[in-house]
């Protein structure tokens, strides 16, 4: 091969021990390089598997489902746009060896924060983090998130990563304390330290598997469930409010008769027919 000769000439040269300890350089080197590196433009997980096979996909990239969430709540829904943009890509995890492994994220420091890219509407929000942090994967979550922080009008990294409100001196108000957080941003911190604390206690979320229907009519319903437990998801992607019947999903709901809403905390006593307000997400624990 083309390398042979410059292997032998670096081996005459330098001798076999050095040479030895200069390919394990270049190998750690490049091996570091691929864990690292970060990739913003992909639109599948067929790119990320398929094409790059680099180390970052294989053990953490979630970049096509951030791409996704991205766009899905802006647009109506249709063959491959709005919420079947998310059930498009992970229709596509037989791409990865383990998408268990896979990091979930709708934003990070690197991109404008995911309240910019809806245009400050919260209930997109709290769609998009009711998905980072019920399907398959490792949830990551930006802070700031949970008290509505945005990047403003500069775009600029520094922007991107402006400082949590409190706790620094000179800063105007403590967002850490209730006291120091707006109607607004106290309803999204309680939304996110409840659902985080319901996942905290949930294994079925952590390692339980994942079953997901073609959306119909804006309805996006995926299942994670195990022998001890199944819970359901259900994305209203409409901007009212929908009735929709069950029996397309018996497969999982045949075995149950009730639930309860985790946000709400509100007992589900039918399951047969299930309300959803427009651009919300509810998630129900079946018993």
């Amino acid at each position: 091969t083309a390398i042979s000769p410059i292997l032998f000439f670096l081996f005459y040269r330098i001798g076999s021990s050095a040479l030895a300890l200069s390919l394990i350089v270049v190998f750690l080197t490049g091996f570091i390089y691929l864990l690292f590196q970060e990739r913003k433009t992909l639109s599948t997980a067929w790119s990320d598997a398929g094409k790059s096979r680099t180390l970052a996909v294989w053990i953490f990239a979630g970049w096509s489902l951030f791409d996704a969430l991205q766009k899905a709540f802006n647009e109506s829904d249709g063959w491959s746009t709005g919420i079947t943009r998310i059930y498009e890509i992970l229709a596509q995890d037989f791409s990865y060896p383990n998408p268990d492994n896979i990091m979930v994220f709708a934003d990070n420091h690197d991109v404008n924060r995911y309240l910019d890219v809806v245009n400050n509407d919260i209930r997109k929000l709290k769609m998009a983090l009711a998905c980072v942090l019920t399907t398959r994967g490792i949830p990551e979550i930006y802070y700031g998130t949970e008290i509505l922080m945005t990047t403003g009008a500069d775009k600029g990294d520094g922007s991107k990563r402006k400082d949590f409100p409190g706790g620094w001196p000179g800063d105007e108000r403590d967002a850490f304390t209730a006291e120091g957080r707006t109607t607004a941003e106290s309803d999204m911190y309680l939304y996110t330290r409840k659902l985080i604390h319901w996942r905290d206690t949930n294994e079925v979320i952590h390692t339980g598997k994942f079953r997901h229907f073609i959306p119909a009519d804006g309805i996006y319903v995926y299942f994670r469930y195990s022998p001890k437990a199944t819970v359901m998801v259900v994305m209203n992607n409409n901007e009212s409010t929908k009735t929709i019947e069950t029996k397309r999903y018996n497969e999982f709901l045949s075995k149950f008769t009730s639930g309860f809403e985790v946000i709400s905390g509100i007992p589900v006593n039918n399951l047969a027919t299930l309300t959803i307000p427009g651009k919300s997400a509810i998630i129900i624990n079946l018993k």
